[in-house]
């Protein structure tokens, strides 16, 4: 199903997804969606990205990110006995982070940006001698 969510407000997108999950026990199929309370009642997510020109995929599963992520209490410092805790969240993995960001530095050079890289040291070239331009 895709993006059956997109036009609903937070509430009813809960609803949907409650339903979803409530009726499909014994299922499997996908659902497209990006909205959070989807999410969290997902038993697989799997994030679809683009890099170095190869469409690549990776399947996590919520639930176990989210008993391997759990952060412990931590003191407030502001009173020895105020405590506080976090709840815990459903990061996607390291690696597929530094992977998009890799892909989104690699595809922000454009043939436009590089030629417009190229003028720029054309132009600092003729400007003054490389000893007295300074680099940022």
């Amino acid at each position: 199903m895709d993006e059956i969510d997109a036009a609903l407000d937070f509430r009813n997108v809960s609803i949907v997804a409650n339903y979803i999950a409530e009726r499909t026990k014994d299922a499997q199929f996908v659902i497209i969606s990006l909205r959070n309370n989807m999410f969290e009642l997902a038993d697989r997510l799997v994030g679809i990205y683009k890099t170095s020109h190869c469409t690549k995929s990776i399947a996590i599963n919520p639930n176990m990110i989210a008993t391997l992520t759990s952060i412990p209490t931590i003191a407030n410092p502001s009173s020895s006995s105020a405590k506080r805790t976090s709840t815990p969240q459903t990061p996607l993995p390291t690696t597929t982070a530094s992977q998009l960001s890799q892909h989104a530095s690699q595809s922000s050079s454009s043939p436009a940006t590089e030629q417009t890289t190229q003028d720029n040291k054309n132009d600092n070239v003729d400007q003054a001698p490389s000893s007295q331009v300074s680099s940022a």
